[in-house]
């Protein structure tokens, strides 16, 4: 459980800085040197940031995926197992002989 929620806390903060740390798209070449910011210039992340948002979201979703999935398989082989040994059910625990 601690490292899927290493993962998960270590994406939000990404998430964060990703949202807040980003730069603006220099003027074009034309443009007036004082000239107010124009609409036309939008905040961009950098190459390196998009790469790391998008990889580190792929991994986050396997690490988590794969912690909920062997959690799941546990319950699912904890009551197979519990069912197998109640006592009066047909899992065939008991000998095949004739002897009755």
């Amino acid at each position: 459980m601690g490292i899927a929620a290493a993962f998960v806390v270590t994406y939000l903060v990404i998430l964060g800085w990703a949202a807040f740390f980003n730069y603006y798209s220099p003027p074009p070449p034309n443009a007036a040197p004082n000239a107010p910011t124009s609409p036309a210039l939008q905040a961009q992340l950098s190459p390196l940031t998009q790469a790391l948002i998008g990889n580190f979201t792929v991994l986050t979703g396997v690490v988590v995926g794969g912690y909920f999935g062997a959690d799941a398989v546990k319950q699912v082989t904890l009551i197979t197992a519990q069912r197998r040994q109640a006592p009066g059910s047909d899992a065939g625990d008991e000998p095949l002989d004739d002897s009755h």
